[in-house]
């Protein structure tokens, strides 16, 4: 500390020093001592010196904080820190007349204050309004103070000012700081809790998506959670086991949350699937129930099923379960049953989707889109097109659409039969 005490003096020395050689070869008064001059610069620099140097001496003692605290010491962290010469006022740890505002759990220093005082006649608003899906939550900000606003601070960012209101959107759950400053380097803090959004899973390799189908597979229906690729995929070497299954209403495992692809693509996926008379649901996802798939492609899948509901993308779309944006864009479907090239059967919502694939079906239901619409229960299928080629038995008991085998469709039709 001394010698940054030293290299301060020192600064100031060779300031004063330029200052009397600049009058000297006619530099003006203003130019040096005015407001943005050179002196109210130097001032500026000297004052950020020794904001530095407090902000060390806090950090070095929160540092010994936490390795007492690893090593399972008992700590009383606001008498350590007395002892240290420093005030405390809650949060706010004064050192060398600068505050500093702390986290007493992590024991880390959350923001710098300044030399300022608390205004307590700053008062800060914050409405949130978190969106639909639970992935965002929008923060509105209004400050009422006599003067004017120098700066506004959430988490150490600094917030634009818009229309009078100051906003901002948060996507994880926590404890955000607001710092309100005003022009007298006065300021008010409110701590913001954020504790209603579903916090993503991200899938980033192949390893961690297996590990995701086989969670599902195990029971766990991620409902009311998101699950989100972060990355493309290639599977050539997997022989891919469907995600969720059908045997019948009390026996069945459905994935319930959201999975969002980012438009990123499956690549080679190859799903082999044969004496399943009694199970329905091949696919990516075997089984999809309230949950929504979207924003996916597939590149050069091959999927081969004689089980119920075959898909490229969800083999059984079940109660209220929703497909969008999803799209494949080449590779072959071959099975029985209910055979389509995104879903095989359908109890939900297929919206904005398209099939490239090439499908050869033998059985009774097959469609470029979805091969079977429960009547009863199924809802539209909207803005989808097929421009795969199917290959299907002629029966009179087969059903054959370019998008589905029943008529509860927008349809946008581009296929050959």
């Amino acid at each position: 500390m001394k010698e940054k005490r030293i290299s301060g003096i020192t600064l100031i020395a060779l300031i004063v020093t330029i200052i009397v050689l600049l009058i000297l070869v006619g530099v003006t008064l203003n130019l040096i001592a005015g407001e943005n001059g050179i002196l109210s610069r130097a001032t500026n620099s000297v004052s950020k010196h020794t904001e530095e140097a407090a902000r060390e001496k806090l950090d070095l003692a929160l540092q010994a904080l936490r390795i007492d605290k690893m090593s399972g010491e008992k700590i009383n962290i606001d008498e350590t820190l007395k002892k240290e010469g420093f005030t405390v006022i809650d949060d706010i740890i004064i050192v060398d007349g600068y505050q500093f505002m702390i986290d007493k759990e992590k024991l880390e220093i959350t923001a710098s204050l300044g030399i300022g005082k608390l205004n307590e006649t700053i008062q800060i608003t914050v409405n949130q309004q978190v969106t639909e899906d639970k992935m965002q939550c929008l923060l509105e900000i209004t400050i009422e103070l006599t003067g004017t606003i120098q700066s506004v601070m959430l988490d150490g960012n600094q917030l634009t000012e818009e229309n009078g209101m100051y906003t901002t959107s948060i996507t994880k759950n926590g404890i955000y700081t607001i710092i309100v400053r005003d022009h007298n380097d006065g300021y008010q803090i409110k701590n913001v809790e954020i504790s209603e959004l579903i916090e993503p899973l991200e899938i980033w390799t192949e390893e961690e998506l297996i590990e995701f189908a086989k969670r599902v597979n195990a029971g766990e229906s991620f409902e009311q959670k998101v699950v989100v690729l972060k990355k493309d995929m290639n599977l050539e070497n997997i022989n891919w086991e469907p995600i969720g299954y059908y045997t019948s209403e009390e026996d069945y495992i459905a994935f319930k949350g959201i999975f969002d692809g980012e438009n990123h693509t499956i690549n080679h996926l190859k799903i082999y699937k044969e004496d399943g008379e009694d199970l329905m649901g091949v696919g990516f996802f075997g089984c999809l129930e309230t949950g929504t798939l979207k924003n996916l492609k597939f590149n050069q899948p091959e999927v081969q099923s004689t089980y119920g509901a075959t898909a490229i993308a969800v083999g059984y779309l079940y109660t209220n379960g929703k497909i969008e944006n999803v799209i494949t864009l080449n590779g072959t479907v071959d099975g029985g049953g209910e055979l389509g090239g995104i879903c095989g059967r359908s109890k939900g919502t297929i919206k904005n989707c398209g099939n490239n694939a090439n499908i050869k079906s033998n059985s009774w239901a097959t469609a470029g889109i979805v091969g079977y619409v429960e009547p009863e229960i199924g809802e539209a299928i909207s803005y989808c097109y097929n421009k795969g080629k199917i290959e299907a038995p002629i029966q009179d008991s087969a059903a054959i659409g370019g998008i589905v085998r029943n008529i509860k469709c927008q349809k946008y039709n581009k296929t050959s039969v």
